[in-house]
C-alpha cells in the first residue's frame, strides 16, 4: 500500500458513519500528516458539514490547520 491508498483509506474511515467516533477522529488527525490535497480536501468537507458529529469537525479544523502549517 502506498501513502496515496493509505489517504485514500483514512478518507473513507473519517466519513464512514459506521464506524466508532473515536476511530474516525483518529483518521482526520492522520490526515493532518499525509500532505496530499485530497486530504485537505476531505477534512474541509468535514468541517463544513453539520452532518459530522461536532468531535470530528473540531479534529477535522485541527489536522486541516496542521496541513496549512498552522500547527505543530
Amino acid at each position: 500500500m502506498d501513502n496515496l491508498q493509505a489517504t485514500n483509506m483514512l478518507i473513507d474511515v473519517m466519513q464512514s458513519r459506521s464506524t466508532e467516533l473515536e476511530i474516525r477522529i483518529g483518521a482526520a488527525e492522520g490526515l493532518g500528516y499525509t500532505g496530499f490535497v485530497i486530504a485537505r480536501d476531505a477534512l474541509y468537507g468535514v468541517l463544513t458539514s453539520a452532518a459530522y458529529p461536532a468531535a470530528l469537525r473540531a479534529s477535522a479544523a485541527k489536522a486541516l490547520g496542521r496541513t496549512l502549517g498552522a500547527c505543530e
